[in-house]
């Protein structure tokens, strides 16, 4: 689960508690390169010893260790991912965060709105389902998930089409982005027109032949971009948000009984007051209960807060960060005429680890930039280092911090 829920010390007494390090995959790589797989070996272990410091993986760590072709490399890689977290410390799942992030802010305005305890139970089981994974994987290094292997490699293809696709005509894109946020938008082309069809490598195809046509946004729309970023990405992070919840909660009577209905309505005023929803719609004030229970009109109805969420920036934090840090990624490929890498499809999900952790580290140069621009809208002040000399002066500061 989170830092703050596996922490044997309550996350409240900070000087107290462990200082949480977030670890992404090119640290992992590189420590195996140069250990031979050792976690006690690194330097990044021995600078943190004789400190309480706790490296903690998530999800996306070991999806990506299972992409690995080398099945004892894979193996090696699992082990060292193990000796890190001391086989426990596994973040839950990005979809959970949101969906129970998006849960805590109505609760929090109004307890009677949300029942918590069925995801927060689903939670726990993901983050043992994925230290599962990661434990089979550095147990039986001759199985090789074909069905799930080729699963991930359909999903990062798609998505780095998608980008393609967005690059070719980046000012029209964004222009529309811009407009839709304003609520005027453009009508476009589908990004995923065709995709659906397409086998892999049809897809590595059109994105080959497709990178002599990528276009930097022309500063007109750059300036936009920089003006509304945060706006756009409240907008689109949230939407997210239903699927994330459906994801987290796959059956409509989990959903139904987590997002309580009566409970919602009930409270429209104090969300109002707390939150600064607007006033509820007659297709929702005028309904019964009892229609409202049908899950398409219970989706209608969960799609409605994120959009009031998005409007006054105070949905989950997640969401807005994975999709913020998309816009700036894709804006320095954009601004190179490049496309991102496939690998950005995790690295989105990788930079989350910012909410929940004292010290985010990463070897990649791109994603760390990224991360510390984020880092620097958020309360807490997560440090984003790269290499084992910065680790061992972020943990001084945060020390110092709690100390102060």
């Amino acid at each position: 689960m989170s830092p703050e829920s596996q922490r044997s010390v309550p996350v409240d007494d900070a000087r107290e508690s462990p200082i949480s390090v977030y670890l992404d995959q090119s640290v992992y790589g590189y420590v195996l390169g140069t250990t031979g797989g050792e976690w006690s070996q690194s330097e990044m272990a021995k600078v943190s010893a004789g400190h309480s410091v706790e490296f903690w993986a998530s999800p996306s760590n070991v999806v990506e260790l299972y992409l690995c072709a080398d099945l004892k490399e894979r193996q090696a890689l699992a082990a060292l991912v193990l000796g890190a977290i001391s086989a426990l410390r596994m973040a839950h799942s990005f979809e959970f965060g949101v969906a129970d992030d998006f849960l805590r802010i109505l609760q929090t305005a109004a307890k009677a709105a949300v029942h918590r305890a069925m995801i927060r139970s689903r939670m726990a089981s993901n983050c043992g389902l994925y230290l599962g994974a990661l434990a089979l994987a550095a147990a039986y290094p001759a199985k090789r998930e074909d069905a799930l292997v080729d699963h991930l490699v359909r999903i990062k293809t798609e998505n780095q089409l998608m980008h393609l696709r967005f690059a070719r005509s980046a000012d029209a894109w964004l222009a529309n982005m811009i407009a839709s946020c304003e609520g005027d938008p453009i009508p476009q082309p589908d990004l995923l027109k065709g995709i659906s069809t397409m086998t892999v490598p049809e897809m590595r195809s059109e994105i080959q032949e497709g990178q002599t046509s990528v276009k930097a946004p022309t500063r007109d729309v750059r300036k936009g971009l920089q003006k509304r970023r945060k706006a756009l990405a409240w907008q689109y992070g949230m939407a997210e948000v239903p699927s994330s919840l459906i994801a987290a909660l796959p059956h409509p009577i989990e959903l139904q009984w987590t997002v309580y209905v009566p409970g919602i309505l009930g409270n429209w005023d104090v969300f109002r007051t707390a939150l600064g929803f607007g006033k509820l719609p007659p297709r929702f004030a005028d309904a019964k209960v009892e229609d409202m229970l049908v899950i398409e009109k219970h989706l209608d109805l969960v799609s409605h807060i994120c959009r009031e969420m998005a409007q006054h920036g105070c949905g989950p934090l997640a969401a807005y960060l994975r999709f913020s840090a998309l816009l700036w990624e894709l804006q320095k490929s954009f601004g190179k005429k490049t496309v991102p890498t496939a690998g950005l499809t995790f690295d989105l999900n990788h930079i989350v680890g910012l909410l929940s952790h004292d010290v985010f580290v990463t070897r990649d140069g791109s994603l760390a930039a990224t991360a510390s621009t984020l880092a620097n809208e958020l309360g807490h002040h997560p440090e984003v280092v790269k290499d084992a000399d910065q680790l061992a002066r972020a943990i001084k500061r945060v020390q110092q911090r709690r100390e102060a």
